[in-house]
């Protein structure tokens, strides 16, 4: 199982003086700031996806379709069981076709919430650290 370091962040409001921090920042860190930023995440990633699908700049598309398979390879990962298969060649061709273009499906709605979790995290990092600086 993979350790990530970004699931390890135990801030709490109750740790946070909030009258030392910006209300934007406060806003960000807070439930409603982390949709605000999935909202915003998923709009443009989702625009740039529908944008590059009528246009013929095919490295562009390449490169968004890539960005989320790699969200959607990480999560398809926390699902299927760690087993190995023994399986022919052909057999494991095919089920790294289906796994990556399932990928590719599923991260074009995961990376927007991951995307938005990690700021919302960081920020709540940020502020945590600028308290317990002072």
């Amino acid at each position: 199982m993979e350790n990530n370091e970004y699931e390890n962040i135990n801030i709490s409001d109750d740790k946070i003086d909030m009258k030392n921090v910006s209300p934007f920042l406060k806003f960000l860190a807070s439930i409603g700031g982390r949709i605000l930023l999935t909202v915003i995440f998923a709009g443009i990633l989702w625009g740039i996806l529908f944008a590059m699908l009528e246009t013929d700049n095919d490295a562009i598309l390449a490169v968004a379709l890539l960005g989320c398979g790699f969200f959607g390879w990480k999560a398809l990962n926390k699902i299927t069981p760690e087993v190995f298969l023994w399986m022919p060649i052909a057999s494991w061709l095919i089920y790294f076709l289906i796994k990556g273009l399932l990928s590719i499906l599923v991260g074009a709605f995961i990376a927007p919430f991951w995307i938005g979790k990690t700021i919302s995290s960081k920020i709540m990092q940020y502020i945590d650290a600028g308290i317990n600086s002072l």
